[in-house]
């Protein structure tokens, strides 16, 4: 049994491996980082970093029927199953040690900018269409920090 499967005495079992479940979160079966760094000189550090997630049942959706009946009134209300897909964004960045102390980093997240999947959970706020606690719907971002160390 995972972790993330628990049974509690007297209460029916939750499942959610895989899953959007009855707590409204997901426990990922697979949550992955995977970063390769080249060192180009004693002044430039780049660093590809990999973020996947494995895709998950999403949460049960209602939607009327698009047709009119007889009568004038809208179809009948449908229950919607769906599986969200997975997701991996890659980021990039560079570092360059300016001085001992002077650092400036540049970088990308979301490199290829790739869209978040589809889910039906029922939004937040203007969260509609994905899941804003696990993607991220800003698309390709770049930043630039810098440090200064006394």
């Amino acid at each position: 049994m995972l972790m993330s499967d628990f049974d509690i005495p007297g209460s029916p079992t939750v499942r959610s491996v895989g899953r959007y479940d009855e707590n409204n979160a997901v426990a990922f079966r697979v949550i992955s980082k995977l970063v390769a760094t080249l060192k180009t000189s004693d002044m430039f550090t780049h660093a590809l970093t990999m973020n996947y997630r494995s895709g998950y049942h999403d949460a049960s959706a209602s939607a009327s029927v698009r047709e009119v009946n007889a009568n004038g009134s809208f179809g009948d209300f449908v229950t919607v199953k769906r599986d969200v897909a997975s997701y991996t964004t890659f980021d990039w960045q560079t570092r360059a040690q300016l001085r001992n102390n002077l650092a400036l980093t540049v970088g990308v997240r979301n490199l290829f900018n790739v869209n978040p999947p589809l889910s039906l959970k029922e939004g937040n706020g203007d969260q509609v269409g994905y899941d804003g606690r696990y993607t991220d719907a800003l698309g390709r971002t770049f930043y630039l920090t810098g440090s200064y160390n006394f």
